[in-house]
Protein backbone atom coordinates (compact mmCIF):
# COMPACT_ATOMS: atom_id res chain seq x y z
CA UNK A 1 0.00 0.00 0.00
CA UNK A 2 2.83 2.37 0.96
CA UNK A 3 4.70 1.53 -2.25
CA UNK A 4 1.56 2.22 -4.28
CA UNK A 5 1.13 5.64 -2.63
CA UNK A 6 4.79 6.54 -3.27
CA UNK A 7 4.39 5.47 -6.90
CA UNK A 8 1.28 7.64 -7.26
CA UNK A 9 3.08 10.61 -5.71
CA UNK A 10 5.95 10.16 -8.19
CA UNK A 11 3.47 10.04 -11.08
CA UNK A 12 1.76 13.21 -9.86
CA UNK A 13 5.13 15.01 -9.45
CA UNK A 14 6.18 13.91 -12.93
CA UNK A 15 2.89 15.12 -14.41
CA UNK A 16 3.18 18.48 -12.61
CA UNK A 17 6.76 18.95 -13.80
CA UNK A 18 5.72 18.28 -17.40
CA UNK A 19 2.76 20.66 -17.03
CA UNK A 20 4.98 23.36 -15.54
CA UNK A 21 7.48 22.94 -18.36
CA UNK A 22 4.78 23.48 -20.99
CA UNK A 23 3.24 26.43 -19.13
CA UNK A 24 6.60 28.15 -18.82
CA UNK A 25 7.37 27.39 -22.44
CA UNK A 26 4.04 28.81 -23.57
CA UNK A 27 4.52 31.90 -21.41
CA UNK A 28 7.95 32.39 -22.92
CA UNK A 29 6.57 32.13 -26.44
CA UNK A 30 3.81 34.62 -25.67
CA UNK A 31 6.35 36.99 -24.18
CA UNK A 32 8.56 36.68 -27.26
CA UNK A 33 5.63 37.36 -29.60
CA UNK A 34 4.56 40.37 -27.54
CA UNK A 35 8.10 41.69 -27.52
CA UNK A 36 8.34 41.43 -31.30
CA UNK A 37 5.02 43.10 -32.04
CA UNK A 38 4.62 46.84 -31.42
CA UNK A 39 1.29 48.11 -30.13
CA UNK A 40 0.44 50.51 -32.91
CA UNK A 41 -1.67 53.65 -32.59
CA UNK A 42 -2.98 56.30 -35.02
CA UNK A 43 -0.17 58.65 -35.99
CA UNK A 44 2.56 56.02 -35.95
CA UNK A 45 4.95 56.26 -38.90
CA UNK A 46 6.01 52.96 -40.46
CA UNK A 47 9.22 52.95 -42.48
CA UNK A 48 9.58 50.10 -44.93
CA UNK A 49 12.15 48.73 -47.35
CA UNK A 50 10.72 47.86 -50.77
CA UNK A 51 12.61 45.97 -53.44
CA UNK A 52 11.81 47.78 -56.69
CA UNK A 53 14.49 49.38 -58.89
CA UNK A 54 13.34 52.94 -58.08
CA UNK A 55 13.11 52.03 -54.39
CA UNK A 56 16.73 50.89 -54.33
CA UNK A 57 17.77 54.15 -56.01
CA UNK A 58 15.93 56.12 -53.31
CA UNK A 59 17.77 54.16 -50.61
CA UNK A 60 21.14 54.77 -52.23
CA UNK A 61 20.40 58.47 -52.77
CA UNK A 62 19.23 59.08 -49.20
CA UNK A 63 21.68 56.64 -47.59
CA UNK A 64 18.91 54.77 -45.82
CA UNK A 65 17.53 51.22 -45.88
CA UNK A 66 14.03 52.73 -45.90
CA UNK A 67 12.46 53.84 -49.17
CA UNK A 68 8.74 53.77 -48.40
CA UNK A 69 6.60 55.08 -45.57
CA UNK A 70 3.06 54.81 -44.31
CA UNK A 71 0.99 56.32 -41.53
CA UNK A 72 -1.28 54.43 -39.15
CA UNK A 73 -4.71 56.05 -39.49
CA UNK A 74 -6.94 53.69 -37.50
CA UNK A 75 -6.70 50.87 -34.97
CA UNK A 76 -10.03 49.05 -34.75
CA UNK A 77 -11.43 45.65 -33.84
CA UNK A 78 -11.01 44.80 -37.53
CA UNK A 79 -7.30 45.51 -37.42
CA UNK A 80 -4.72 48.23 -38.06
CA UNK A 81 -5.07 50.48 -41.13
CA UNK A 82 -2.29 52.41 -42.84
CA UNK A 83 -2.34 55.34 -45.28
CA UNK A 84 0.12 55.32 -48.15
CA UNK A 85 0.85 57.01 -51.47
CA UNK A 86 2.34 54.34 -53.72
CA UNK A 87 -0.07 55.01 -56.53
CA UNK A 88 -3.28 56.80 -55.64
CA UNK A 89 -3.31 57.70 -51.94
CA UNK A 90 -5.19 54.98 -50.11
CA UNK A 91 -5.87 53.33 -46.78
CA UNK A 92 -5.10 49.63 -46.55
CA UNK A 93 -4.70 46.99 -43.87
CA UNK A 94 -1.38 46.62 -42.10
CA UNK A 95 -1.03 43.12 -43.58
CA UNK A 96 -1.41 44.43 -47.14
CA UNK A 97 0.95 47.30 -46.43
CA UNK A 98 3.68 44.99 -45.16
CA UNK A 99 3.09 42.44 -47.93
CA UNK A 100 4.50 44.95 -50.43
CA UNK A 101 7.95 44.36 -48.97
CA UNK A 102 9.98 41.13 -49.18
CA UNK A 103 9.64 38.84 -46.21
CA UNK A 104 12.36 39.63 -43.70
CA UNK A 105 12.88 43.21 -44.94
CA UNK A 106 13.73 45.88 -42.38
CA UNK A 107 10.95 47.89 -40.80
CA UNK A 108 10.87 50.66 -38.23
CA UNK A 109 7.99 52.24 -36.32
CA UNK A 110 8.29 55.84 -35.11
CA UNK A 111 5.96 57.93 -32.97
CA UNK A 112 5.68 61.66 -32.36
CA UNK A 113 6.99 62.44 -28.90
CA UNK A 114 4.20 65.00 -28.60
CA UNK A 115 1.58 62.25 -28.93
CA UNK A 116 3.36 60.08 -26.37
CA UNK A 117 3.34 62.92 -23.83
CA UNK A 118 -0.27 63.75 -24.64
CA UNK A 119 -1.30 60.12 -24.08
CA UNK A 120 0.34 60.15 -20.66
CA UNK A 121 -1.26 63.44 -19.59
CA UNK A 122 -4.60 63.53 -21.41
CA UNK A 123 -5.69 60.20 -22.99
CA UNK A 124 -9.05 61.62 -24.10
CA UNK A 125 -7.33 64.47 -25.92
CA UNK A 126 -5.14 61.90 -27.69
CA UNK A 127 -8.25 60.01 -28.81
CA UNK A 128 -9.68 63.23 -30.23
CA UNK A 129 -6.50 63.92 -32.18
CA UNK A 130 -6.47 60.36 -33.49
CA UNK A 131 -10.01 60.78 -34.77
CA UNK A 132 -9.07 64.13 -36.34
CA UNK A 133 -6.11 62.50 -38.10
CA UNK A 134 -8.34 59.99 -39.89
CA UNK A 135 -10.97 62.61 -40.77
CA UNK A 136 -8.30 64.87 -42.25
CA UNK A 137 -6.75 62.07 -44.30
CA UNK A 138 -10.15 60.94 -45.60
CA UNK A 139 -11.32 64.46 -46.46
CA UNK A 140 -8.17 65.82 -48.07
CA UNK A 141 -5.84 63.07 -49.24
CA UNK A 142 -7.53 59.79 -50.05
CA UNK A 143 -7.61 59.10 -53.78
CA UNK A 144 -5.03 61.74 -54.77
CA UNK A 145 -2.79 60.71 -57.70
CA UNK A 146 0.82 59.68 -57.14
CA UNK A 147 3.51 62.30 -57.78
CA UNK A 148 6.27 60.56 -59.72
CA UNK A 149 8.30 63.80 -59.78
CA UNK A 150 8.46 64.05 -55.97
CA UNK A 151 7.48 67.73 -55.91
CA UNK A 152 6.14 69.38 -52.76
CA UNK A 153 2.79 71.15 -53.27
CA UNK A 154 2.49 69.83 -56.83
CA UNK A 155 -0.96 70.17 -58.44
CA UNK A 156 -2.59 68.92 -61.62
CA UNK A 157 -4.10 71.39 -64.06
CA UNK A 158 -7.51 70.53 -62.62
CA UNK A 159 -6.41 71.48 -59.12
CA UNK A 160 -5.88 68.05 -57.56
CA UNK A 161 -2.70 67.77 -55.52
CA UNK A 162 -0.21 65.05 -56.43
CA UNK A 163 1.27 63.12 -53.52
CA UNK A 164 4.22 60.84 -52.79
CA UNK A 165 4.61 58.57 -49.79
CA UNK A 166 6.62 60.59 -47.28
CA UNK A 167 4.84 63.80 -48.31
CA UNK A 168 1.51 62.19 -47.42
CA UNK A 169 2.86 61.11 -44.03
CA UNK A 170 4.26 64.57 -43.29
CA UNK A 171 1.19 66.55 -44.33
CA UNK A 172 -1.31 64.26 -42.63
CA UNK A 173 0.53 63.84 -39.33
CA UNK A 174 1.57 67.50 -39.10
CA UNK A 175 -2.11 68.46 -38.99
CA UNK A 176 -2.43 67.10 -35.46
CA UNK A 177 0.97 68.26 -34.14
CA UNK A 178 1.73 71.68 -32.71
CA UNK A 179 4.97 71.75 -34.74
CA UNK A 180 5.14 70.33 -38.30
CA UNK A 181 7.53 67.62 -39.35
CA UNK A 182 10.70 68.59 -41.19
CA UNK A 183 11.30 69.20 -44.87
CA UNK A 184 14.62 69.72 -46.62
CA UNK A 185 16.21 70.55 -49.98
CA UNK A 186 16.26 67.31 -51.97
CA UNK A 187 19.62 66.29 -53.42
CA UNK A 188 19.72 63.93 -56.41
CA UNK A 189 23.41 64.35 -57.22
CA UNK A 190 24.49 61.06 -55.66
CA UNK A 191 22.99 59.07 -58.57
CA UNK A 192 23.18 61.78 -61.20
CA UNK A 193 22.88 59.54 -64.27
CA UNK A 194 19.95 57.54 -62.90
CA UNK A 195 17.95 60.59 -61.85
CA UNK A 196 18.71 62.49 -65.06
CA UNK A 197 17.24 59.56 -66.99
CA UNK A 198 14.31 59.29 -64.55
CA UNK A 199 13.40 62.98 -64.80
CA UNK A 200 14.28 63.02 -68.51
CA UNK A 201 16.26 66.20 -68.16
CA UNK A 202 18.23 68.31 -65.69
CA UNK A 203 18.03 67.34 -62.06
CA UNK A 204 15.65 69.34 -59.85
CA UNK A 205 17.69 71.84 -57.85
CA UNK A 206 16.59 73.65 -54.72
CA UNK A 207 13.36 71.68 -54.45
CA UNK A 208 11.80 71.36 -50.99
CA UNK A 209 10.54 67.90 -50.03
CA UNK A 210 11.13 64.98 -47.73
CA UNK A 211 11.84 61.26 -47.77
CA UNK A 212 11.56 58.17 -45.57
CA UNK A 213 15.16 58.87 -44.55
CA UNK A 214 14.21 62.35 -43.33
CA UNK A 215 11.28 60.94 -41.37
CA UNK A 216 13.76 58.58 -39.74
CA UNK A 217 15.99 61.54 -38.75
CA UNK A 218 13.23 63.91 -37.68
CA UNK A 219 13.79 64.88 -34.01
CA UNK A 220 10.02 65.12 -33.46
CA UNK A 221 9.72 61.35 -34.02
CA UNK A 222 11.23 58.70 -31.78
CA UNK A 223 11.83 55.02 -32.44
CA UNK A 224 9.38 52.72 -30.68
CA UNK A 225 10.19 49.49 -32.49
CA UNK A 226 12.32 48.05 -35.25
CA UNK A 227 12.77 44.60 -36.70
CA UNK A 228 11.66 42.85 -39.88
CA UNK A 229 8.38 42.31 -41.65
CA UNK A 230 8.54 38.67 -40.57
CA UNK A 231 8.39 39.76 -36.92
CA UNK A 232 5.31 41.92 -37.23
CA UNK A 233 3.44 39.90 -39.85
CA UNK A 234 4.43 36.23 -39.28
Amino acid sequence: MVLKQEFNIKIIRWFLSILLFHVLGLTGNLWAIEKKTPELMPGDVILLSLNCYLCKAISLTTDSPFNHSGLVTRVTTDGVFVAQALGASEELSLQRFLAQSPRGARIKVKRANELIELGDKAPNALKQRSARLFRHFKARFIGLPFDRNFLWDNFEAGGRELMYCSELVNKTLSQILTKPLQTEILDYSRLNDFWSAYFQGPLPIGIIGNSPALLDRDPLLIDIWQGTTSDINP
